[in-house]
């Protein structure tokens, strides 16, 4: 089984960036999926995108979305920002 190689799209994030824009700057860069953040995903929802196009998208572009990264609250060490989560 050989290894995979993927962009945590944090590390192209900037204010005009898209989820869907980071499937084609992995694509083009030669990856072979994302990691998308949870937040990308729900902005992206929330502009009227939809999650069936943004698979679509990556299939066309041959991208796997491998994981979705969040930080929730209730995996902190602390009880009480825990009980927040």
């Amino acid at each position: 089984m050989g290894f995979q190689y993927s962009l945590n799209t944090s590390t192209i994030r900037n204010e005009n960036t898209s989820v869907v824009d980071a499937i084609d700057v992995a694509a083009d860069a030669g990856y072979d999926g994302i990691e998308p953040w949870v937040k990308e995903i729900d902005e992206w929802v929330a502009k009227g995108g939809s999650l069936s196009d943004l698979r679509d998208k990556a299939l066309d572009r041959g991208i796997q979305i491998v994981n979705l990264i969040a930080f929730p609250e209730w995996a902190v060490p602390e009880d009480d920002a825990r009980q927040k989560g």
